[in-house]
């Protein structure tokens, strides 16, 4: 009877005295809206139900309603713990928004004394606000006569319906829109709210801000070519070199390499030349690790430590002039942690075939300081665990990390257990292999006894 009622509702609703009108109502991407029939609520009614349009242009879908008979058996679960019907009020509560909920809905009703229905059509209109965008500087290269390549991204998220990435790039007071092909865009499969990105490439001769915006939302600016930061990768004891970017013909009375110090000022001194001698202004951490080649105006820096890493400049002063230049370099340590090793350090027996172990994992020599974590894999599951309690020291002289953890599992069948540092994985170790083993054989001659006294 209802699905006949629903049948002739959706045929009916051409006919319908509620006329074309079609009221607006917007919701937010896991908010609430409500939908009223407009419908004198004295008039008596024998049946209401809000229907959805399908992509065929039929309102076939049934979101919820009410009749002599229950009709919760014909909901979809799409709706089922979304909505509620409010019968005095003739209207539908809808919550936990999805951008998936937008679209037309008609309230068909049908009164006691005739068989001729009448509707209410609404347009639900779904947005979600995006994230404040993030720039980030991915890359720089530098292509000479103080000219800088840098390669930019721009992340946004969240946000409903899908949004344009545009981007301002602002310079001698200029200021440019640009809007580039190429995002890389991306629905949540639950909400269908979308996140946004894009990766591009800047040209710059002077101090340069960027910004991005999505759906109307700016992110802070981005300065880049004011003081271009040159990338250098180094590897604890192994070896950089940091060159300065000025034209090795031009003449220079001076040239001198500085790290930044805590308070953010370039006063270390690492080394360089002047007319003077300047070995007896170096400090002991660097006087046997670094050396200048005077010729390309550059630094040669081994035997490389973690607390090496930070910001350095090198200052050069042309022979004709007063005034001083500068580059600034950004170099960044690594070193590879070793492969993780997972023991078993206790074992105690739960009965029924359960175990209780305790499980050590230790990683050394790594920079900088990662987490560790645990992949548990039985019966075909596996399960990542990322625990707190890690034990971290670092090596005195060369700043490196040691990392180790202690966890208790509990197993009641064959299960491998491995653990990762810094990318690192171990091989995995097997526990309760053999208590499985006992525990199926213990079974299985308990089973052959009562099959024998039977």
């Amino acid at each position: 009877m209802i699905r006949l009622l629903l049948l002739l509702a959706s045929a009916l609703w051409p006919m319908t005295s509620g006329g074309t009108a079609v009221h607006e109502v917007r919701g937010q991407v896991g908010g609430a809206v409500r939908l009223t029939c407009r419908i004198d609520n004295s008039l008596p009614v024998k049946a209401v139900f809000f229907q959805k349009k399908n992509l065929s242009g039929v309102y076939d879908i049934l979101v919820n309603g009410f009749y002599i008979h229950t009709v919760t058996g014909f909901l979809l679960d799409e709706y089922r713990n979304r909505t509620r019907v409010n019968r005095a009020e003739r209207s539908l509560d809808f919550w936990d928004l999805k951008a998936s909920d937008e679209g037309y809905y008609k309230c068909f009703f049908i009164r006691q004394d005739t068989l001729r229905s009448y509707d209410t059509t609404f347009r639900l209109t779904i947005t979600a606000d995006y994230s404040v965008p993030t720039v980030t500087v991915q890359e720089c290269s530098d292509r000479g006569e103080g000219a800088l390549s840098c390669e930019l991204g721009c992340s946004s998220f969240g946000g409903y319906p899908l949004a344009n990435l545009s981007w301002t790039v602002s310079k001698g007071g200029n200021e440019v829109l640009l809007q580039e092909g190429g995002s890389v865009n991306t629905a949540d499969k639950h909400s269908g709210v979308w996140n946004v990105s894009q990766t591009i490439r800047l040209n710059c001769t002077q101090p340069t801000n960027v910004s991005c915006s999505v759906g109307g939302v700016v992110s802070p600016p981005l300065s880049i070519c004011g003081t271009a930061v040159h990338e250098v990768r180094g590897h604890v004891g192994g070896a950089v070199r940091l060159t300065c970017r000025i034209d090795n013909s031009l003449p220079v009375k001076g040239v001198f390499f500085q790290k930044k110090n805590l308070s953010g000022v370039y006063d270390i001194l690492v080394n360089g030349f002047y007319s003077h001698i300047v070995t007896g202004f170096l400090l002991d951490e660097y006087r046997n690790r670094t050396r200048v080649n005077r010729a390309e105006r550059s630094l040669d820096f081994w035997d490389l430590k973690a607390s090496d890493e930070g910001y350095y400049k090198c200052f050069f002063i042309p022979q004709d002039t007063l005034r001083s230049y500068d580059t600034t370099f950004r170099l960044t340590i690594t070193a590879d942690y070793s492969v993780p090793t997972v023991t078993v350090q206790e074992c105690s027996d739960r009965g029924e075939g359960a175990l209780s172990c305790e499980l050590g994992c230790s990683s050394f020599g790594g920079y900088p300081l990662a987490n560790l974590s645990w992949t548990v894999s039985k019966g075909g599951n596996e399960v990542l665990l990322q625990e707190g309690g890690s034990v971290n020291t670092a090596d005195k002289h060369s700043g490196v990390w040691n990392v180790s953890q202690t966890i208790r599992l509990n197993c009641t069948q064959p299960t491998n257990v491995s653990c990762s540092v810094g990318g690192v994985v171990s091989p995995p170790l097997s526990i309760c292999e053999r208590l499985w083993a006992k525990h199926t054989e213990k079974t299985f001659f308990m089973k052959e006894v009562a099959d024998t006294e039977s």
